[in-house]
């Protein structure tokens, strides 16, 4: 991976698999989603982060990332869509406890592909998120590239 480039790696990976994509702040991970067509069970990778580069003679030998990393689903497998009228645990059986599972691995692969360090993660669980509703399992994270 490319210093500085890690929302586009992020991008690159996550059409890849099929996801759809957004980036940015709140506002433009919103217009993102309302302007996606998501299929039955297609995942959703948001992500949003900050950098903080370490310069060392003209250099930049590292840096460190904050933000978010959000895996989301809108529809299950079977077409049920996330909405407003499920419980925390229609939501939790249905789509947030394999979103944890999945983005745990998603992190793990995408920091040993790219030689990252995963500095600290905490996973908070937010549904109805967006316009569309989509529930999201979100990693607040700080990585290193080195």
């Amino acid at each position: 991976m490319d210093k500085f480039d890690i929302i586009g790696e992020m991008f690159r990976t996550a059409r890849d698999n099929g996801w759809a994509f957004c980036a940015g702040d709140d506002f433009h991970q919103n217009i993102a989603a309302t302007d996606e067509t998501m299929e039955y069970g297609q995942l959703v990778l948001a992500v949003d982060f900050n950098c903080t580069p370490t310069f060392l003679n003209s250099r930049v030998p590292a840096i460190s990332y904050s933000g978010s990393i959000a895996l989301g689903r809108k529809f299950d497998d079977d077409g049920t869509p996330a909405d407003l009228d499920e419980t925390f645990w229609d939501k939790y059986q249905r789509r947030l406890l394999d979103l944890q599972q999945q983005l745990a691995l998603f992190i793990g692969t995408f920091e040993c592909t790219h030689a990252l360090n995963v500095v600290s993660a905490e996973f908070v669980m937010t549904i109805n998120r967006f316009d569309t509703n989509i529930d999201f399992v979100v990693c607040n994270i700080t990585i290193e590239q080195v």
